[in-house]
C-alpha cells in the first residue's frame, strides 16, 4: 500500500512539472521552452518551416577539373586579348600619310583627281585644269596596330560574345585583369612611343597568363574561334584549342520531315551563350594540359 502511494505521488509530481513547463513561463515575459510547439517536431506555429537546402547538381559542362588545375598553379591572373594577338613585333609600326586636297571652280575643277595621297615614298597628283586651283596639304602619322584582328560580327554581337566569354571565366573563379587599364597605367611611368614595350611591361607587371581569342576564317554563316593561352613568364603555351561556340543540345527529339521522321536540329546559340561556350571549351583545354 505504501509502495503504491509512493508511486502515485512521484507520478503526480512529474505530471505537475510537465504541465508547468508547458504552460508556465521560464523567464518573465518569455514563453515556456515548449510552449507553442506542435507536431510534427521541428516546426513552430506562426513561423515558416525550415526546409533543407535545394540540391545543387554538379557541373556537367566538361570543365569540372579546371578549379583543381587552376588552384594547382596558384590561381594566375589572366589578361584576355579579344580579337587581338600577342605579336612578335618589338616596335610599333607607323605610316606617314600625306593628302592633297584640290579646290577650284567650273568644269575644269571637276576634272581634278583628288586622290593625291602619298603612302611611304609613293605620291601621285593628277591635275587637269587651266584655271587657278587652291591646294591644301595635310600630313599625318598613323600608328599601325598589327595585333588587332578583324571580326565578322557586328559591334553588338561581338560585345555579347566577349561578355559571355568573360562571364564564363569569372564564374569559374578566374582572376581577370583588364588589358586597357594595365596598359594605360604602365604608360604613366615611361616612354609611350613604343606601344609593344608598354604593353609587355603592363602584362608582366599585372598578369601571369594571356588568353587570345580570335575568329577563324570559316564558311559564310559559320563561326568559330581560335584560343591560345600563354604563360607570360615562362613563355610556354598552356593550351591551344578551337571552339564553335555551340553548346551541346543533347539528344534531340524526332520531328516530321519530308521523308519521314528525322532528328530535330538544335537552335543556334545566342551570342551570349556562344561566348560562354567558348569559355567552357577554353577551361577544358587548360584542365587537360595543366598538371
Amino acid at each position: 500500500m505504501k509502495t503504491a502511494l509512493l508511486a502515485m505521488t512521484i507520478f503526480a509530481a512529474v505530471s505537475g512539472s510537465d504541465a508547468a513547463a508547458q504552460e508556465g513561463p521560464q523567464r518573465e515575459g518569455q514563453p515556456g521552452v515548449t510552449a507553442g510547439w506542435s507536431s510534427p517536431p521541428g516546426t513552430r506555429e506562426g513561423l515558416p518551416a525550415t526546409l533543407d537546402a535545394p540540391y545543387a547538381p554538379p557541373r556537367r559542362d566538361g570543365s569540372e577539373g579546371f578549379s583543381f588545375a587552376y588552384a594547382r598553379v596558384h590561381s594566375p591572373r589572366v589578361a584576355v586579348f579579344w580579337n587581338r594577338v600577342l605579336t612578335d613585333e618589338i616596335e610599333t609600326g607607323r605610316e606617314d600619310v600625306t593628302t592633297f586636297s584640290l579646290h577650284g571652280s567650273g568644269t575644269e575643277a571637276a576634272d581634278l583627281d583628288t586622290r593625291g595621297t602619298r603612302r611611304g615614298t609613293h605620291s601621285r597628283l593628277d591635275a587637269r585644269t587651266e584655271r587657278d586651283v587652291d591646294a591644301t596639304l595635310r600630313s599625318v602619322t598613323n600608328r599601325l596596330d598589327n595585333a588587332r584582328r578583324d571580326t565578322p560580327f557586328s559591334e553588338a554581337v561581338d560585345f555579347d560574345l566577349e561578355r559571355g566569354f568573360m562571364q564564363g571565366l569569372a564564374d569559374a573563379g578566374v582572376k581577370l585583369v583588364d588589358r586597357t587599364t594595365i596598359v594605360r597605367a604602365a604608360a604613366l611611368d615611361g616612354d609611350t612611343a613604343n606601344g609593344q614595350a608598354v604593353e609587355m611591361k603592363a602584362l608582366l607587371g599585372r598578369a601571369d597568363w594571356v588568353v587570345e581569342v580570335t575568329p577563324l576564317a570559316r564558311a559564310e554563316g559559320d563561326s568559330a574561334f581560335k584560343v591560345v593561352v600563354r604563360d607570360l613568364r615562362s613563355g610556354s603555351v598552356i593550351a591551344m584549342t578551337s571552339s564553335e561556340g555551340q553548346p551541346s543540345a543533347g539528344p534531340m527529339p524526332y520531328v516530321a520531315g519530308a521523308a519521314g521522321f528525322v532528328r530535330a536540329t538544335p537552335e543556334p546559340a545566342t551570342p551570349l551563350a556562344a561566348g560562354r561556350q567558348v569559355a567552357i571549351d577554353t577551361l577544358r583545354a587548360i584542365a587537360r594540359n595543366v598538371r
